[in-house]
């Protein structure tokens, strides 16, 4: 009966994920499975796309890099490894876990930059802005959501199509306004 459950439990812990070799999609449903308290399988999926992705590949290592970084810091992995009896879980680990994540965005929105990827970098840097915001790290907070508006703006001028798209909750809001009155809200200079 144990061994039925194991199976059952472990089985199905990416059921209603669908199967896919590509690497951009496991990473996008690792994101997924994270912030809908799925760990296991969203930890898979991203040791799934590191073993596909091309080492000289810069734009789906710096994609995993930030679907890594958002598994490391997201506190529903944290409540995971606790409770799998991790041997050696202290605040340390912990510690290290959540700047472990935030190194990965750093990568990550570096690496984008790089490549004049202007959508991509603004996004990854605004994700760092709400990890500095959750633990009252006001001077970088402040950092990553003007560098977010930079890139954003870097974008358009590339072409429309490369501007950051947030879906925002009030539509009469432009991008640049939002990200705007989240500085303001969060006493940025």
């Amino acid at each position: 009966m144990i061994c039925l459950s194991c199976f059952f439990y472990y089985g199905c812990a990416a059921m209603l994920v669908p199967y896919t070799s590509d690497p951009q999609k496991k990473m996008e449903w690792s994101i997924y499975l994270s912030n809908v308290n799925r760990p296991i399988p969203a930890r898979r999926l991203l040791l799934e796309a590191i073993q596909i992705i091309e080492e000289d590949d810069k734009a789906l290592m710096a994609n995993y890099y930030l679907a890594r970084g958002i598994m490391l810091s997201s506190s529903r992995y944290h409540a995971y490894r606790k409770g799998s009896g991790a041997k050696t879980w202290n605040s340390e680990v912990d510690g290290r876990l959540f700047e472990a994540g935030e190194n990965y965005r750093f990568l990550s929105s570096e690496l984008f930059v790089e490549m004049e990827q202007y959508y991509e970098a603004s996004i990854a840097e605004f994700l760092l802005s709400e990890y500095y915001q959750y633990y009252n790290r006001k001077k970088q907070q402040c950092r990553s959501l003007k560098n977010s508006l930079k890139y954003h703006l870097a974008g358009i001028d590339n072409g429309p199509q490369n501007g950051i798209y947030f879906t925002l909750k009030d539509k009469n809001l432009t991008v640049v306004e939002y990200l705007s009155n989240i500085q303001e809200e969060s006493y940025c200079n």
